[in-house]
């Protein structure tokens, strides 16, 4: 029969030897996560640039800059084409 000592550094090496695999384990996912994030971060940076220039092309109209443009002769009156 084992001395009750014994038997809790027992438990104690097998529970250190389980935490040292999931370390391990956890580390290598760590490492594929940090490599996945390096390739992705650059493309999401580039995507927010073309949207931020999208969204101010579409809210600075070319000719609305100086006046209400060809289409009205009055306030509140548009002119008929045709």
């Amino acid at each position: 029969m084992e001395c009750g000592e014994c038997q809790v550094r027992k438990v104690v090496k097998e529970d250190e030897a389980v935490a040292k695999v999931k370390a391990e384990e956890t580390q290598a996912i760590a490492v594929d996560a940090q490599k996945d994030l390096d390739e992705a971060l650059p493309a999401l940076d580039a995507a927010i640039k073309v949207t931020r220039r999208l969204i101010y092309a579409r809210n600075v109209p070319d000719s609305g800059l100086y006046g209400p443009g060809p289409t009205f002769d009055e306030p509140g009156r548009a002119r008929c084409f045709g």
